[in-house]
């Protein structure tokens, strides 16, 4: 199903559970886990989401490692093992463009659209058996 299309206004709160197109959008705030983390607009989506993956890395690392080892789909690494790229060394060659660093040699592919970005925050909730609700966001 195709995300809803809405206005959305400065300091709107969203959820991962609201059913809207956030792809022209930027994260100003967003809380989870207790904590509030906040983003420049240059950051928006690839920071919250390498933030949300840290985050979860932090509370179980055993679970995102699990997810390395199967090569799901947005790609976390333990080795890093780059097909994507070409050669074992991409994720270090290309952090902080297209690779952001969760931790040591876990790296989350970051070079893709907003949508991409937010379905891989679900499926690591999923993965961690998070509701999309604890995520809210609030956005510039």
């Amino acid at each position: 199903m195709l995300p809803t299309e809405r206005s959305l206004w400065h300091s709107e709160k969203v959820t991962l559970d609201d059913d809207i197109d956030l792809s022209s959008t930027k994260p100003f705030k967003a809380v989870f886990n207790g904590k509030i983390f906040t983003f420049t607009r240059q950051q928006g989506w690839k920071k919250l989401y390498e933030t949300i993956a840290k985050e979860l890395y932090h509370l179980n690392p055993d679970i995102m490692l699990d997810l390395a080892r199967q090569q799901i789909e947005f790609f976390i690494s333990d080795e890093p093992v780059c097909w994507a790229l070409g050669n074992r060394d991409c994720a270090i060659n290309y952090e902080d463009s297209w690779w952001s660093k969760i931790a040591a040699n876990v790296y989350i592919y970051t070079k893709n659209r907003t949508i991409r970005k937010i379905e891989n925050i679900k499926a690591l909730f999923d993965a961690y058996d998070v509701q999309y609700s604890s995520l809210e966001i609030v956005l510039y």
